[in-house]
């Protein structure tokens, strides 16, 4: 999981969004891996820690300045900005619940807040671009709500769910890695 040069495009567009979704606190790095969190398969990742306002964001290599990946990029700031919830979740409302129950509390919350992510993102970008084309002329979403969930969880949420326990207990919380 080699790290390469972040392009200038990429910082400044973290930058622009971090000061419009008022994340002016938080310490956010922008890196560039061939396979962010070492999966060959992730666009990008999103790593936290809240008590320290502290955020690492990794892009695959192939990053390009376009829709797509400048919707991947307000997708993982928004992850940052949606902290605070997750961290509730992790270290509140799954504390002293069942491993199963919280590995299905984890699921079940993991895909609702990845698409409504998702679903933010896109729209975000599109305010922000009015002049552009429609990306729901082109996504999947098929004009669902907001509250759709798919009806299969995604195939990364099992492998993320077994370490699900283990991260979030102690004293010190962190959110979830957040993939895209």
């Amino acid at each position: 999981m080699g790290l390469l040069d972040t392009p200038d495009w990429v910082n400044q567009y973290v930058a622009k969004w971090k000061q419009k979704l008022h994340l002016t606190q938080w310490r956010i790095t922008n890196k560039i891996a061939l396979a962010p969190g070492g999966r060959v398969d992730s666009l990008a990742i999103c790593t936290q820690t809240q008590n320290v306002a502290e955020a690492h964001l990794t892009f695959r290599a192939d990053i390009e300045d376009n829709q797509d990946w400048q919707e991947t990029i307000l997708h993982e700031i928004l992850h940052i900005a949606h902290g605070t919830v997750d961290q509730a979740v992790w270290c509140t409302a799954l504390d002293g619940v069942s491993d199963e129950k919280k590995s299905m509390g984890y699921q079940a919350y993991s895909d609702a807040m990845e698409k409504f992510i998702d679903q933010l993102s896109k729209l975000l970008w599109e305010m922000e671009n009015p002049n552009a084309a429609s990306s729901q002329e082109t996504n999947n979403h098929e004009g669902k709500p907001f509250g759709f969930l798919p009806p299969h969880p995604r195939p990364e949420s099992a492998s993320r769910m077994a370490n699900a326990k283990d991260k979030y207990n102690g004293t010190q919380c962190t959110t979830e890695d957040h993939c895209r």
